[in-house]
């Protein structure tokens, strides 16, 4: 089962290394929409069709092909998701404030581009309220996410909660999250600036941002 897990990790990453090289070699209509407020890329990000979540709500559930997981590429979903977090990133500190609130949003996917985000972001006031989702977001995707981005950001504050969530959380899923992100905590193999730069340095001219379309 652990092997599996890490295979999926290891392939959901790919995923997005191979997403951001597709996106980088893309330029972007001069008529295309662009959405650079924090509140638009939310309202995107809630008005999209995700795919359903399996029953513990921890991995989407393909409605076509009714499995776990989406093996079909051209899905929209981690499109949106993944333009949704560069977006994020590319608002960062100016408007944490905003992008905190998403947190707390409606929206189960604006609550897990959120903390996606915030992990590469990776603002140390952002922590206490991640650790807030963890302890009581309803939803075990978002949990779980929460305990990634800690991870990331090398949060030893969180250690005792995440030791907590490792042994209580009710979702398998979450606890293996606990359980990798305190060894990166621990070894000190968060959020590397390679990765945040990936990010940061995208030339929005030449991408193409999340639409309705």
């Amino acid at each position: 089962m652990m092997r599996f897990l890490m295979v999926k990790y290891a392939v959901s990453f790919l995923l997005m290394s191979m997403a951001l090289s597709v996106y980088g070699q893309n330029k972007m209509n001069s008529s295309s929409n662009k959405y650079t407020s924090v509140d638009s890329i939310f309202e995107i990000v809630r008005k999209h069709d995700f795919n359903p979540l399996v029953q513990d709500n921890s991995m989407t559930f393909d409605r076509d092909l009714n499995t776990a997981g989406i093996a079909d590429l051209n899905d929209e979903d981690w499109k949106v998701r993944m333009i949704g977090v560069r977006d994020l990133v590319h608002e960062g500190s100016k408007s944490i404030n905003e992008i905190l609130s998403g947190l707390n949003d409606t929206s189960i996917h604006v609550r897990q581009v959120t903390a996606y985000a915030l992990g590469i972001i990776s603002e140390e006031e952002t922590i206490e309220p991640l650790e807030q989702v963890l302890l009581t977001d309803e939803n075990a995707m978002v949990r779980s996410q929460a305990v990634i981005s800690l991870g990331q950001m090398e949060s030893r504050h969180s250690l005792d909660i995440l030791r907590k969530k490792l042994q209580e959380d009710p979702s398998g899923d979450v606890r293996h999250q606990c359980e990798l992100a305190i060894d990166q905590i621990e070894k000190q193999k968060g959020t590397t600036v390679k990765l945040q730069k990936a990010f940061l340095s995208i030339d929005e001219s030449t991408f193409e941002s999340v639409d309705e379309t």
